[in-house]
């Protein structure tokens, strides 16, 4: 739960009964007694409990107004569970509070760069943009917020080119003549290992407040053990968060390079929206054209609701495509995300999903007749996190992957590991 701490500082007296008054002394009497009790525990070892003595401690030294031992607190609790985002607002106005803007400005940045992109509930984004409006009125106070980010990956993936798992495929020509053909060695699942290096920036535009904000994303990866699919993508947005509500506007132009495939570049456009504390929507719209001349439409929606730890999710697209002969193509996907498991400093997270794909319009009549192309892909997956310190962090990937479908051509297994180095500033 975010908790948000009062400003008590200069708060104007209110006059109460005095029945009234003695209950709130009483109040206040018990609250730093418990306190004191907490404070002569000794600090526990565990991490899990020593988060919770470190969260009640500060709550206990909120309810005082004890600002000085609730940022000492806060700061014990944030090394260990960098990713407290509420703790991490609690600290920004606690500096602020006392009369330190350029910690809060520090701090306030450090929660930004944990939160990543996704918006804030409500009550939280409310009570920082109240907290940004008040530094921006402390002159020096708050410098335009730069985000940057860099990751260096190295993973295996078992089928990089997603070649079918059956060399023989069933094909009938015209609809008429059934026959098999057998794949050439290259359009066989192709395994390789892989370098990935990738570089994000965000940079606001205005009074530095971070509502409106341009950013760019470059990415290459190298595949060590094949001499083709190597991908290189570059991506440049401009981003609208408005003060009012969490959300978040999108509008990107996006290039992609495939070794062999060839090159393409569109148009992405994205709105997202936390509805409560605990319910996402997304709807996005895509226009992309390859080196041919064929352009395809995508439009998305989402909806992702998080509970106790656990995230679910569904997904759905119709996608556009005039000049291919299998016309447009309708995609579900449903999927669910465990809470994460602490083991120490690293947090361990599983998550499944399941796709339905349909084409409207048969895939390819000289080869399958009229078939249309139906898939269910299956994918589970394992994630963990190492933080080490505020701004490094190590990621460990491993996922696999089934997909079903009625032509061999798309029948494929695969599955990858990737370690992968995080840098943010």
């Amino acid at each position: 739960m975010l908790t948000i701490l009062p400003f008590t500082a200069g708060a104007t007296p209110v006059e109460t009964s005095p029945p009234k008054q003695l209950h709130h002394q009483s109040a206040e009497e018990s609250a730093a007694k418990a306190y004191a009790s907490l404070l002569g525990q000794p600090l526990p070892d565990e991490r899990a409990e020593r988060l919770a003595y470190l969260r009640q401690a500060s709550q206990f030294a909120m309810r005082l107004d004890r600002l000085p031992d609730v940022i000492a607190h806060l700061e014990q609790l944030i090394l260990l569970a960098p990713h407290d985002l509420g703790s991490r607002l609690d600290l920004s106005i606690a500096y602020l509070a006392t009369g330190n803007p350029q910690a809060a400005s520090a701090s306030l940045q450090a929660l930004h760069r944990y939160r990543g992109d996704d918006p804030m509930p409500p009550a939280a984004a409310q009570a920082i943009r109240r907290l940004e409006q008040r530094l921006q009125r402390v002159p020096g106070a708050q410098e335009p917020y730069i985000s940057a980010s860099a990751s260096l990956a190295h993973g295996y993936d078992s089928n990089v080119n997603l070649g079918p798992s059956r060399s023989l495929i069933d094909l009938v020509l015209w609809g008429e003549l059934p026959f098999q053909a057998e794949l050439d060695e290259a359009s066989l699942p192709q395994a390789s290992r892989y370098s990935e290096l990738t570089g994000e920036l965000e940079y606001p535009l205005g009074n530095g407040n971070r509502e409106w904000a341009a950013a760019g994303r470059v990415m290459a990866r190298q595949y060590h053990d094949l001499d083709r699919l190597h991908r290189h993508d570059l991506q440049v947005s401009l981003r609208w968060r408005p003060s009012h509500h969490a959300a978040r506007f999108d509008v990107s132009g996006v290039y992609q390079h495939i070794d062999s495939q060839g090159e393409q570049h569109g148009l992405q456009s994205s709105w997202r929206m936390q509805l409560g504390n605990h319910w996402l929507t997304v709807l996005g719209l895509e226009w992309e054209r390859d080196t041919l001349g064929r352009q395809q439409h995508r439009l998305q929606s989402g909806l992702w609701r998080e509970w106790r730890g656990w995230q679910g999710w569904l997904r759905a697209s119709h996608q556009w495509r005039p000049e291919r002969e299998s016309g447009d193509t309708q995609r579900a996907e449903v999927g669910l995300g465990t809470p994460a498991w602490q083991l120490g400093r690293a947090e361990i997270q599983a998550y499944a999903q399941w796709e339905l794909r349909r084409d409207a319009e048969p895939y390819s009549p000289a080869f399958f007749g009229d078939t249309q192309r139906r898939e269910r892909h299956a994918t589970l997956g394992i994630s963990g996190r190492y933080p080490f310190g505020e701004r490094l962090s190590l990621q460990v990937d491993a996922r696999w992957e089934r997909t079903q479908a009625n032509i061999d051509l798309f029948e494929h297994r695969r599955w990858q590991l990737e370690s992968r180095l995080n840098w943010r500033w």
